[in-house]
C-alpha cells in the first residue's frame, strides 16, 4: 500500500473530500485533485475561499508516503501573493523527493502509461 496525506478532493475522479486527509491506496498511477477552498492566515494576510485547481498525477509506489499541502506565498513587502501546492514522496528512510503538479493531460497520460508498464 501507499499512503496519501493532504487536503484531497478527488482521487481518480472519485470525490473523497468528506473522508478525511489520509488515504491508503494501491500502488500505481493515481490522479489526485485538491479540494477547492482554503482558509489560511500568516499573521498579516488571511486567505479564505476558492483557490486554483491543483491536479497531481502521482506514480505511487508500495511503502511510500505522499504528502500534499497548499501554502500562501506572500509577495515581498506586499499584502498580495499566490497559493502554491507542494507535494513530496517519502521513502522508508524518510528521504523526501519533491513532486510537481500535472501541467497538462500529457502528464496524466504518461503516468497511466508508466502504470501499464508494470511500475
Amino acid at each position: 500500500m501507499a499512503r496519501l496525506v493532504g487536503p484531497i478532493g478527488l482521487v481518480d475522479g472519485r470525490d473523497v473530500a468528506a473522508q478525511g486527509e489520509v488515504f491508503d491506496l494501491l500502488p500505481g498511477c493515481h490522479v489526485v485533485q485538491l479540494y477547492g477552498d482554503m482558509a489560511r492566515s500568516n499573521g498579516y494576510v488571511t486567505l479564505l475561499g476558492p483557490v486554483p485547481r491543483f491536479v497531481f498525477a502521482l506514480r505511487m509506489k508500495a511503502g511510500r508516503r505522499y504528502f500534499i499541502r497548499r501554502e500562501f506565498v506572500q509577495n515581498m513587502s506586499s499584502t498580495t501573493g499566490r497559493v502554491v501546492a507542494i507535494a513530496e514522496e517519502e521513502d522508508s528512510a524518510r528521504a523526501r523527493t519533491a513532486l510537481s503538479p500535472a501541467r497538462n493531460d500529457n502528464d496524466i497520460r504518461a503516468c497511466k502509461e508508466w502504470e501499464g508498464e508494470g511500475k
